[in-house]
């Protein structure tokens, strides 16, 4: 009997067009035009009356990108052909043409795509939006500093690198050189509740604080308790808040994972931290020590050989403690219209 053929999901597959993807940092956008990929196609970004403005990065004439024309004050003008747009993506002329022709109803730019601003971050979204951006309620607090990660390029398809995100039994090995080691490698019960697009996991566990300076002086053990939140918002928007319950201490990292090929993702990360007093210095340190457990998630991630993310019940071989992954897999397939009660 042949093997049951698997439901996966690429970087390329229309259906993640009709949710936000993160694009650049926000301060990486101004008025000259910038390319950027997202699902395996070019569009072009820029600023326009303190908004952004995306197009596909194609001129309908011949194809050209209209990154490389020249953007003006009324006007976008194809480097190829000369042609004009103006900047909701009509054609408002044609040089070879002569000033009294006919433009063709077919000469224009793509629809403006949705395009938003926060946390710092420029979000996309190609179709119709299904699912919201994700809250960050750190990110406002007074309380809290951030700081912005390195942003990484990765060989992998994005729903990989959002599964490792919520997966918490790889900690004791993948990361035994950061946080990892004497982690406990029984992983306990996940409290979840599902919203809409995304869900909410919860989870309890004793750890090794050895960043507590109590700890040296005897005040506090150093096996503490922690509480770890985790939020997933179709189809890669993730956080992770982390509350230090002796201390008070809480870290929140935002984590979205943006497919920009057909094996090639972007991740960009926000940290943002209660326990740094401001300190420029102790953020610049602690994205540092952020930035090396991505750099051990990634070394796992780029040695697969991946056609594609397993969706279908049959895809992974699960345990009970893979509930949050697992969780993670079913909403997916619901957010891109799948039917999910096999599982």
């Amino acid at each position: 009997m042949a093997p049951k053929e698997q439901n996966l999901l690429d970087n390329r597959d229309e259906r993640l067009s009709n949710f936000y993807h993160v694009v650049a940092k926000s301060a990486d956008i101004d008025e000259s035009p910038t390319p950027i990929s997202i699902l395996d196609k070019d569009y072009v970004f820029f600023r326009r009356d303190e908004k952004i403005v995306a197009f596909e990065d194609r001129c309908p004439h011949r194809g050209a990108p209209i990154s490389i024309g020249k953007f003006c004050d009324d006007y976008i003008e194809c480097g190829y052909h000369g042609w004009k747009f103006s900047y909701d993506g009509g054609c408002s002329e044609i040089p070879a043409l002569g000033g009294d022709a006919t433009i063709p109803k077919a000469a224009r730019l793509s629809a403006p795509f949705s395009v938003e601003e926060r946390y710092g971050l420029v979000f996309v979204a190609i179709g119709e939006p299904k699912a919201p951006i994700i809250v960050i309620e750190e990110f406002d607090d007074p309380n809290f500093d951030t700081g912005y990660l390195e942003v990484f390029e990765a060989r992998q398809h994005a729903a990989f690198l959002a599964d490792n995100f919520l997966d918490v039994a790889h900690f004791p090995f993948v990361h035994s050189s950061t946080f990892g080691d004497g982690e406990d490698k029984v992983v306990g019960d996940f409290e979840i509740s599902e919203d809409g697009p995304g869900f909410v996991a919860t989870y309890e566990h004793t750890f090794s604080n050895r960043e507590d300076p109590l700890v040296s002086t005897g005040q506090h053990e150093l096996l503490q308790r922690r509480r770890l939140t985790y939020k997933f918002v179709a189809p890669f928007q993730l956080t992770l808040r982390i509350e230090f319950l002796a201390t008070g201490g809480v870290n929140t990292i935002a984590f979205f994972v943006t497919p920009t090929a057909e094996r090639s993702s972007r991740l960009y990360s926000i940290l943002v931290r209660n326990d740094l007093g401001g300190s420029k210095l102790a953020m610049g340190e602690a994205v540092a020590y952020e930035e090396k457990i991505i750099i051990e998630d990634l070394a796992i991630q780029e040695a697969y050989n991946s056609k594609g993310f397993p969706l279908g019940a049959t895809g992974f071989v699960n345990t009970r403690a893979d509930r949050v992954t697992s969780t993670f897999r079913r909403k997916l397939r619901e957010a891109l219209g799948e039917d999910t009660s096999d599982e």
